[in-house]
């Protein structure tokens, strides 16, 4: 049984979420038969929800599920959310003490797979999500982030999982976090990096030096894994009647809305 763990990084340029999330992936592929996948926004075409409800119309099609914006690249995106994989791990660079504004249309445009959408309804039901987060320092906004990243995930009724027991002596117990000043592995002495030129090379990649943090996205991966295995192989295992919901391709709706079907 193979499953599929897709992160996505949703930082604007390529740098240390990029480092942080390759990092997860990496625990997640420690786990047998899984196969990982890193989709970067950078580059993508990326529209906000204006609420307008249009994809839960008439207007709305399987194939141009969002009337408002047509088939740009976060329709694509989610779409391959809903059909291709069973966990994901979601990279956030922290921004103002949250997640990104990019990131944040993902998941505004995500409504597209709840109960109203032509994606929907809740096919993002049961599939796993973890976070992992970049940010200047040790105590930079990582919490928030996580918990907005948790709340949208809860709302898809997806399961959400943290560090693991491994959190302990790592210095945040809920998600993945790197930094790129003032951690003690810095070669510069734990000084950071606020020398470093404004996107340089150095302040890009400055996460690579934080052996703590890295250690916790691969924990953080490591355990999207474990837990998709389990869940697909519960739901493999379970006879249709034998669930709450109607099975469907991840474990939740299928047929008319609310699965009735």
């Amino acid at each position: 049984m193979t499953v599929r763990i897709l992160g996505i990084s949703g930082s604007p340029r390529h740098g240390n979420t990029e480092i942080a999330l390759k990092e997860a992936l990496a625990g997640a592929a420690e786990v047998k038969d899984v196969e990982t996948e890193l989709y970067s926004i950078v580059g993508k075409t990326l529209n906000p929800c204006t609420g307008c409800f249009k994809c839960g119309t008439e207007e709305a099609t399987p194939e141009i599920p969002c009337p408002q914006w047509g088939d740009d690249d976060i329709t694509k995106l989610v779409r391959r959310m809903r059909d291709d994989f069973d966990g994901f791990v979601i990279g956030n660079p922290v921004y103002i003490g949250t997640i990104s504004a990019q990131i944040k249309m993902i998941f505004d445009r995500a409504i597209m797979m709840t109960e109203g959408g032509r994606l929907g309804p809740v096919t993002l039901r049961n599939k796993v999500c973890g976070v992992v987060i970049s940010s200047w320092d040790r105590n930079g906004g990582h919490d928030l982030a996580a918990i907005d990243t948790w709340r949208w995930a809860i709302l898809h009724d997806m399961i959400v999982v943290g560090v693991g027991p491994e959190r302990i002596d790592c210095n945040n117990y809920w998600a993945g976090c790197v930094v790129q000043a003032y951690t003690p592995n810095h070669p510069d002495g734990g000084k950071g990096i606020w020398w470093a030129k404004a996107n340089s090379l150095e302040e890009r990649t400055a996460v690579k030096f934080d052996t703590l943090g890295l250690a916790q996205c691969r924990n953080t991966g490591r355990r999207v894994a474990e837990l998709a295995k389990v869940i697909k192989a519960g739901f493999d295992s379970l006879s249709r009647e034998d669930t709450y919901w109607p099975r469907g391709g991840c474990g939740g709706f299928e047929g008319t809305a609310w699965g009735s079907k």
